[in-house]
């Protein structure tokens, strides 16, 4: 099931890398949604590749952190043994480790697609055309 979110992530990100997703207005509750799903999500969704792979190795390494500590927590000399007060550190550490990580890739995203949509409409140029028809001339523009 992971290698198929793995997969889907980089596929994602090599269509991201083709084409200019930054130009397009942004809606911050979807990134900020795609974020809370699997960090870096919501950045590549935002265009920003690079991003969204840190947040995503962010991601694994917390969990694989908090993985390799709680098996070296197995005493190899009592193997059924393990410390619980260690276990409940390393737990509630996990936990809020990887709270702390989601929570800002959530806020980081929906940044992002705030400020790409203000640079977008900072960036709106002023639109004039004239036409000459065989009735008149029509003149238009638009913000």
């Amino acid at each position: 099931m992971r290698s198929v979110f793995v997969l889907t992530l980089l596929c994602l990100l090599m269509f991201t890398m083709t084409m200019d997703v930054s130009a397009q207005e942004k809606s911050p509750f979807l990134a900020g949604s795609l974020s809370a799903s699997l960090p870096g999500l919501g950045q590549l969704y935002n265009g920003q590749a690079g991003k969204a792979l840190l947040h995503l190795g962010v991601e694994t390494a917390i969990h694989t952190g908090a993985l390799i500590l709680l098996v070296s927590s197995v005493d190899p000399n009592q193997p059924g043994e393990i410390s619980e007060q260690r276990v409940v550190g390393i737990t509630l550490g996990w936990i809020a480790g990887a709270l702390i990580w989601r929570t800002y890739s959530i806020f980081e995203a929906r940044g992002t697609a705030r400020r790409i949509n203000e640079e977008l409409k900072a960036k709106v140029p002023l639109n004039i055309s004239v036409e000459n028809k065989d009735i008149g001339i029509q003149v238009s523009y638009s913000f």
